[in-house]
């Protein structure tokens, strides 16, 4: 079991300092007024310093602000109180205390006169590794604390244990591993040198790596046991999160995409079309629309075939530009960030030119909407990278996918995937389409900007093959009880591997039919509203349900794998 209080008493949620001056929870949109109420006392800007939940849900139990300890002593943040107290007549000890690196302050709730929030100034010796450490980006029922048990029991597998804002350090002889790059500690706890912090950002961002690596989800929950049994305490399994979850785009606390199943491919057809817990999911998600894919209810955009590009203006107030390996950069240099390098030139070369199309919209719209920064998720199609059909001089390709020459930038085209604010975090769907009609407006004939959402479709009627493979499932299940413990067997022994390779083919088999099946409709239906651009890769689907659930698929375009062929 892990100790996990001895490690983290200091981010418990819920704890009210002052008991017989109660506080009470302080709603979003009063935390920002409030956090400037207390940069005037204090005499800095803290309105970046957040940690933990803070401003990320719709109310929060205290507020929790970090305090670099290079700017500001605990005693002079207790004297900066105590000084606003006492011009008030009031006594300091009804509204300050002192724990641990921390001052708490009973603080009035800026926009709703007589209420009181309680103030946890932590602090810390480095802010952005406070961020990291005290992080809290998990959707219910999960909180951050949840997060930091995972965190522990991945430490816990190396002998190592995670002290929160102490760092990582050897559990036997207290030895200091890491205690400043959250990068570096996500690479020794995940065992992979591509690892980054983002991939520690939530117990969700944890589990997607480790299946990825390890392609196993009994392997993931062996690794992650003691923190399962530790959650369970509080009545939530991050088993959830491992079994049949559904697949979905722009998860992350940064934005970033996880990987999006293939319904049905053509080329490899047994390898690359949609596993058996991801199709079971896709078949729950279809029988909550009735077996119906329909506009209104459920989204269609069409994938470009170019360079995943993310830009922007983060939380600090800063332009960036990303790859889709290289992570924000603000200061235009990608060396050892992009590997080929041509796509890397492209990269550097029109940094500041992507900022000078981009930067004032962008700027606008967050003071407009109050946003902590904007980051749009898109593909990059670079003419100047655009290699030529030598039997159609009016086309041109990036990757596989045939596109017009007319209907591209002569620069560039980016057609826009996503946006969310700075932390990854979605917003409002109207001011996320005022931000795309504004970039779309500075479209002119060298950059376009353009969303390729296919709003108008007649409905997909799945309802047929949806009931023909809900049976074919529940009568392999019957006719195999043993089917879980035989496809996830993590022995390397002969015949367990034969076993679960005999299961698998046995599995493809039965529902490649209805996979395909399904692939074409969509394909039949929708190929005559696609193509803005010319040819598409495919289809993103999400089939959207009225408990707020989604599931993500796509659709590979009949000629993508053709056009690849050629390459």
């Amino acid at each position: 079991m892990i100790p996990f209080a001895h490690y983290f008493t200091i981010i418990t949620e819920g704890g009210n300092v002052f008991k017989n001056n109660p506080t009470v929870r302080i709603n979003l949109e009063n935390i920002m007024p409030t956090v400037s109420f207390l940069s005037g006392i204090l005499g800095i800007d803290l309105s970046k310093n957040l940690l933990g939940s803070t401003g990320k849900r719709p109310s929060s139990g205290d507020l929790d602000i970090g305090i670099p300890e290079t700017k500001m002593s605990k005693d002079e943040v207790y004297r900066k109180l105590a000084n606003w107290c006492e011009e008030r007549n009031l006594n300091p000890k009804d509204y300050i205390a002192k724990s641990g690196i921390s001052v708490h302050f009973r603080t009035p709730i800026i926009g709703r006169d007589g209420e009181f929030a309680q103030t946890d100034f932590m602090l810390v010796r480095d802010l952005k590794f406070a961020k990291f450490a005290l992080a809290n980006n998990e959707s219910e029922p999960f909180k951050g604390v949840h997060r930091n048990i995972v965190i522990s029991n991945l430490s816990k597998n190396l002998n190592l244990k995670f002290g929160g804002m102490n760092g990582l350090s050897r559990r036997d002889t207290g030895e200091l591993i890491e205690n400043s790059s959250p990068d570096r500690i996500a690479q020794i706890l995940l065992g992979d040198q591509r690892a980054k912090e983002r991939d520690l950002a939530s117990i969700p961002d944890i589990i997607n790596f480790l299946l990825k690596k390890y392609k196993d989800k009994n392997v993931v929950l062996g690794m992650l046991s003691d923190a399962r049994e530790t959650i369970l305490k509080d009545g939530h399994d991050i088993n959830s999160l491992i079994g049949g979850q559904p697949l979905n785009e722009s998860t992350d606390s940064k934005g970033n995409r996880s990987g999006v199943q293939h319904l049905y491919s053509d080329y490899k057809s047994d390898e690359y079309s949609m596993d058996y817990e991801n199709f079971k999911s896709f078949i729950e998600a279809l029988e909550k629309n009735r077996g119906v894919i329909e506009p209104g209810v459920s989204s269609v955009s069409e994938k470009a075939d170019g360079m995943a590009v993310r830009f922007g203006i983060d939380t600090a107030g800063k332009y960036f530009l990303q790859s889709s390996y290289s992570g924000p950069v603000t200061d235009g240099n990608f060396e050892g960030k992009v590997k080929y390098e041509p796509v890397k030139v492209a990269f550097e070369r029109e940094f500041l030119i992507i900022k000078k199309a981009v930067f004032n919209i962008l700027k606008k719209h967050i003071k407009e909407s109050d946003l902590d920064g904007i980051r749009v998720q898109a593909e990059w199609l670079y003419s100047p990278l655009a290699l030529k059909r030598e039997d159609n001089p009016n086309v041109v390709y990036f990757v596989a996918t045939n596109y017009d020459l007319d209907k591209l930038g002569k620069w560039s085209t980016f057609p826009i995937i996503d946006i969310t604010d700075g932390n990854g975090n979605p917003i409002e769907e109207a001011v996320k389409y005022s931000i795309t009609s504004d970039l779309v407006s500075a479209s002119s004939e060298n950059i376009k900007f353009l969303p390729l959402d296919i709003e108008v479709f007649t409905p997909i009627d799945l309802s047929g093959d949806m009931r023909a493979a809900k049976q074919e499932i529940a009568t392999f299940e019957v006719q195999n009880p043993n089917w879980e413990s035989v496809l996830y067997n993590i022995s390397r022994k002969k015949p367990d591997t034969d076993a679960k390779k005999e299961m698998r083919a046995h599995i493809v088999r039965i529902l490649k039919p209805y996979q395909k099946s399904m692939h074409e409709k969509i394909l039949n239906n929708m190929h005559k509203f696609a193509g803005k651009l010319g040819e598409y890769e495919g289809l993103v689907i999400k089939l959207k349900n009225r408990d707020g659930s989604s599931f993500t698929f796509k659709v590979i375009s009949p000629s993508f794998h053709k056009n690849k062929g050629r390459i």
